[in-house]
Parts: C-alpha cells; structure tokens; sequence
C-alpha cells in the first residue's frame, strides 16, 4: 500500500512539473512570437480580451476548492450516491456560469466600445477576440466539474496529463 501511495506522489508531482515546465515554455516563446506578429499595440489587443475572460473567472466563487474537498471527503465515507447528486447540480452550476461569462464577453463585444481607450478598428479586433473567446468559454467551464471529481478521485497524475497535451497542442497551434 505504501508503495502505491509513494507511486502516486511520484508520479502526481512528475507530472505536475511536466505541465508547469511546459506551460512556462509556452509562455515564453508565445509572447515575444505574438509581439512580432502583432506588434505592441494589436499584442495589447489580445492582452485586454484574455484579461476580461480572466476576471471572468471570479464568476467560480470558489467552488473549486471546496468542492473538491466535499467530493474526496464523501469518496471516503463512500457516499457515492451524494456525490453523484452534488456532482450533477456541480455540472449544472458550472453551465450556468459559462452562460453568464459567454453573455458578458458578448456585451462587451456588443456595446464596449466606450469602456476601452483604444480606436474603432482596434475595437473590431478586440470584438473579435472577445467573440471567439465566448464561443470557446463554454469548453473551459463545463471541464471544470470533470476535473473536480479527477482530483478528488487522487487523478491528479491523469488531469496533469490532459493540461500537458492542452499546452502541446496551443504550442503546436502557436507555431
């Protein structure tokens, strides 16, 4: 048993580092390669659109958290059948906030003009960025349930695994 526990750790952490190493790296080459390609002022662009889904995030209430504790908790009490009930609505809460995060990217993209000291044709990039990132944020938000339940089944290795192949593949679409 305790070899598997050390198995576990090893391979959670290995993993783990796999993932931040790689994310760093993405970091890295993007950023000065979206410079160059954009310049200053269209990187800037870019910038401000994942800046306004960032604060998006604040919509989690950290419920991440604390429903990871709650799901491994009654893991180990084995009430699974609780699990699956606050799983469900988990999913259903997480749908809810992905409607209100797609609706206000989508008013900003509809009516943000004002707000933002930047020009009319910097705008119809920025309502563009806005506008895709509202299409994908549905993806983002309905993972997080999923992963919840990963993490507190101790598959931490396995979501290390899926967020290493998530930064290959936006390094494969970067190059």
């Amino acid at each position: 048993m305790s070899s598997l526990r050390n198995n576990y750790y090893v391979s959670s952490f290995f993993w783990s580092t796999v993932s931040r190493i790689l994310s760093a790296i993405v970091g890295f080459f993007t950023v000065p390669l979206l410079l160059g390609l954009y310049g200053k002022a269209e990187y800037g662009i870019l910038a401000l659109a994942t800046s306004c889904n960032g604060y998006m995030q604040l919509l989690d209430l950290g419920m991440n958290t604390g429903a990871v504790k709650y799901f491994s908790q009654w893991k180990a009490e084995g009430k699974i059948d609780l699990i699956h009930k606050v799983s469900g609505t988990n999913v259903t809460f997480y749908l809810i906030i992905s409607a209100i995060n797609i609706l206000l990217l989508l008013l900003l993209a509809a009516f943000g003009e004002p707000l933002f000291n930047i020009t009319h044709e910097q705008f119809t990039v920025l309502k563009e960025c806005l506008i895709i990132l509202a299409v994908f944020n549905v993806f983002s938000w309905e993972t997080t349930p999923f992963q919840q339940l990963l993490q507190a089944d101790k598959q931490i290795a396995f979501t290390m695994q899926m967020q290493t192949v998530s930064k290959l593949l936006q390094l494969i679409l970067v190059g």
